[in-house]
């Protein structure tokens, strides 16, 4: 997707997160319904966890608003006037209006968002564990379907909040260093996330821990890459994870590009 067409979805991008907005509104609801019946905060923990959710977003688009105001409109080199130049020429103004304009400062500054983003992107996909609750909650009184919708609502929301971070993630990356690099940042995000999920689910670590405790956060999840044989849980959580979410974001791709309703064409106009 090239800014214009990212320009021109300005509209489609708002209605979409403002649904997300109400989808999460709504998952806050229900957790707040379920503490006045049961008189039970045993689910409070997920609206802190769909707020972690929210926040790679929102680095997205700090990190995607930066790079663009570093990059001209391609609109402007495809005025009457440029389209009667040689063929070369506009070639040669597209590869110089889709240059990110490498002040030291701003470079500084997209990467240390990146690298907070990476680090707050696997709680996007964690909260899919959080389906695991749904077995610790029969002592309360309440239905069992009610649970599942709350947790399916939390799960929902937190998937397709990481699904829309990553893709813009994975626009930047395609934009400037190109499809294949694009689809490898996929999915060694994916990988990284899937070991995450499993360090903050069954090792208890959170994101934060890089910055409180670095040094025993990288020996216990080294001692444990580097020990297969006595921690097989890692590999079979990181492995299946990654395939799932992988695939999931791929069906994320064809139905937001309309693809299956229009027999396989892109409608929003192909990357450059």
């Amino acid at each position: 997707m090239d800014r214009k067409n990212f320009g021109n979805g300005n509209e489609s991008i708002i209605k979409t997160i403002f649904f997300l907005l109400i989808f999460s509104i709504m998952s806050v609801i229900l957790v707040i319904i379920r503490i006045q019946y049961s008189n039970s905060i045993y689910y409070l923990f997920m609206i802190w966890n769909l707020i972690l959710a929210w926040i790679p977003l929102g680095l997205s688009f700090a990190i995607n608003a930066i790079i663009e105001r570093n990059r001209p409109l391609e609109n402007d080199i495809q005025t009457e006037n440029k389209k009667k130049q040689n063929k070369e020429e506009l070639r040669s103004k597209k590869i110089i209006s889709s240059k990110f304009s490498k002040t030291p400062f701003k470079v500084i500054i997209v990467i240390i968002l990146f690298i907070i983003w990476l680090l707050f992107f696997p709680n996007t996909l964690y909260i899919v564990t959080d389906l695991f609750h749904l077995n610790t909650s029969y002592y309360v009184e309440v239905p069992r379907w009610y649970d599942l919708i709350l947790l399916m609502s939390f799960v929902w929301s937190g998937l397709l909040l990481g699904f829309m971070s990553l893709n813009m993630i994975h626009t930047i990356i395609h934009r400037y260093k190109g499809r294949i690099w694009g689809w490898i940042s996929v999915a060694l995000i994916i990988l990284v996330s899937s070991l995450g999920i499993y360090i903050g689910r069954y090792e208890r670590w959170n994101s934060w821990d890089v910055f409180l405790s670095p040094q025993e956060l990288f020996v216990d999840i080294f001692t444990k890459i580097l020990n297969p044989l006595t921690y097989p849980g890692i590999y079979g959580v990181t492995i299946v994870f990654s395939v799932f979410f992988f695939m999931s974001y791929l069906i994320y791709l064809n139905i937001r590009d309309n693809r299956v309703l229009h027999g396989g064409k892109r409608i929003e106009g192909k990357s450059k």
